[in-house]
């Protein structure tokens, strides 16, 4: 992650619900760079959804009962147009019976060299479902059901045996491996170019689920 230590964090208040929607913008760097926060309070055992088009995504669970989201993003100095495409994202936080993180305003076909980074951190007791277009994302310390789905890309996990009772990975075109206690789970291949891979035994109730189009996914299971 390309995260400036000096970067600015404003996580506002939401309500008993959580059913504020933040948006804060911090300017930097002549209209090439944007920082957007946002936050909402989580009730326990309460889904988070997180829709994330494309860039770098850190997934963190933490011991807390909000979720708190910092995204960056930075344009390529020699693309007029990204600018404009810049000013357009939105990073919207929305508590109610689904607790929602989404970016708006990406464009479908052409980023113009734009780069968006994002760290979501959530309770982690609470169930998290991920939906991401295109990218490399990382997840760690999530002790509840885990279900993401990755168009393109890398994504890497890590859950707690104690927490998690099975893990079912694939790959439509790529690489499933599941590391465990007792070794690594290699993925079955399915028409030679897709894989597979499943672990069960854990000691806990959590499931994780990871669906990836075309890259690779990696959990570890500590």
């Amino acid at each position: 992650m390309r995260y400036d230590t000096k970067r600015r964090r404003l996580f506002l208040p939401g309500s008993a619900l959580g059913v504020l929607v933040l948006l804060a913008a911090v300017p930097a760097s002549a209209d090439r760079t944007r920082e957007m926060t946002g936050s909402a309070a989580v009730e326990p055992g309460q889904e988070v959804r997180i829709d994330f088009s494309v860039g770098e995504l850190d997934i963190e669970g933490y011991d807390g009962d909000r979720v708190e989201v910092s995204v960056r993003a930075d344009c390529d100095r020699s693309r007029s147009r990204c600018a404009e495409i810049l000013e357009d994202l939105e990073l919207e936080v929305r508590g109610g019976r689904v607790v929602e993180v989404k970016m708006r305003g990406y464009p479908k076909w052409n980023n113009s060299g734009l780069e968006i980074d994002g760290v979501v951190r959530v309770p982690r007791t609470s169930p998290v479902e991920v939906e991401m277009g295109v990218g490399e994302l990382s997840i760690e310390g999530v002790d509840a059901d885990l279900r993401v789905d990755l168009g393109v890309g890398e994504a890497t996990i890590r859950v707690s045996e104690a927490a998690v009772s099975s893990v079912f990975a694939d790959v439509g075109v790529g690489e499933a491996t599941i590391r465990g206690a007792q070794g690594r789970v290699e993925g079955e291949r399915s028409f030679l170019i897709g894989s597979e891979a499943e672990w069960s035994g854990g000691a806990g109730s959590a499931r994780v689920r990871v669906d990836v189009g075309v890259g690779e996914v990696r959990v570890d299971v500590d």
